[in-house]
């Protein structure tokens, strides 16, 4: 009888390891093993489409997102085509949002925008045009904003002079920030401690064209991954840049790494995209 139920466990047990995938609420297991056909398990390619959450009710346009990795949930920059007006929390099980934070928009807000969280404050940058001077300049801003939606502080945006901020991305490993600039090739990294960013560190002609859709930071590898045309894999100890990989990433190219994929929005489809980019 022991003979018996041991031979039954091992077959019901025998597809039970890693080459199975759940994805909650939105997928099912899917079988990745390719064990007894003399081949190795396949690898989807740089680019794949690998899970899609619909947009959470209520919530029609999405400006940026951020990913919460102690919540396993996403903190959505909302509002309309025209401006963001709130951030709201949706769980990445459920897809039900659980949380609404109204913010007090400085008036620099507008699609297009880059946000990025560092577990207390949410860190906004403008995209506007100062248009008090003349000729007109980019009104190039960082708002910190309060787990409330209170306005804490503003900061100028290095990285550019003729152009905004792009690609906010939170290195939860040096409690740090990173940016790059839409009119060159620079990436800034700016420190951050009690409460206040207190330097910041400009890393010159990482790319061979201005500007950047969005960044995600890998806490892993320590590596920022920006998202331009594809993604380059940036160190993040002296400012390194790989070769890019790459791929037409969905909707605007903005979004964040989870650990696993980097999730896109897709306005268009009104659905958030995780996709493989690396």
């Amino acid at each position: 009888m022991k003979i018996i139920l041991i031979i039954l466990v091992y077959f019901v047990c025998a597809g039970c390891g890693s080459d199975f995938e759940w994805f909650p609420k939105y997928g099912s297991f899917s079988n990745r093993s390719t064990a007894g056909n003399g081949t190795s398990p396949v690898t989807s390619p740089v680019g794949t489409v690998k899970q899609i959450i619909p947009f959470p009710a209520g919530v029609t346009w999405i400006t940026d997102l951020v990913y919460d990795k102690n919540s396993s949930s996403f903190w959505l920059l909302t509002g309309t085509p025209s401006a963001p007006s709130a951030i709201v929390k949706m769980s990445i099980n459920t897809g039900i949002l659980v949380d609404q934070i109204d913010i007090a928009d400085p008036g620099n807000l507008v699609d297009g925008c880059s946000m990025a969280y560092d577990g207390s404050s949410f860190w906004i940058t403008s995209n506007v045009y100062d248009n008090s001077v003349t000729p007109r300049v980019p009104k190039s801003e960082i708002y910190q904003f309060s787990s409330f939606g209170f306005l804490l502080k503003t900061y100028p945006c290095p990285p550019t002079t003729t152009g905004f901020c792009q690609g906010l991305a939170w290195d939860s490993t040096t409690s740090s920030f990173w940016a790059a600039g839409s009119d060159n090739r620079i990436l800034e990294n700016f420190q951050f401690a009690n409460g206040a960013v207190t330097s910041h560190q400009p890393y010159a002609n990482l790319w061979d064209t201005n500007g950047v859709s969005d960044a995600g930071f890998d806490s892993i590898a320590k590596k920022l991954l920006v998202i331009k045309g594809g993604v380059v894999q940036v160190d993040a100890f002296n400012g390194t840049a790989g070769n890019k990989v790459s791929f037409t990433p969905p909707g605007t190219g903005r979004g964040d790494w989870d650990g696993t994929y980097f999730w896109f929005i897709d306005n268009s489809a009104k659905k958030i995209k995780a996709v493989i980019v690396k």
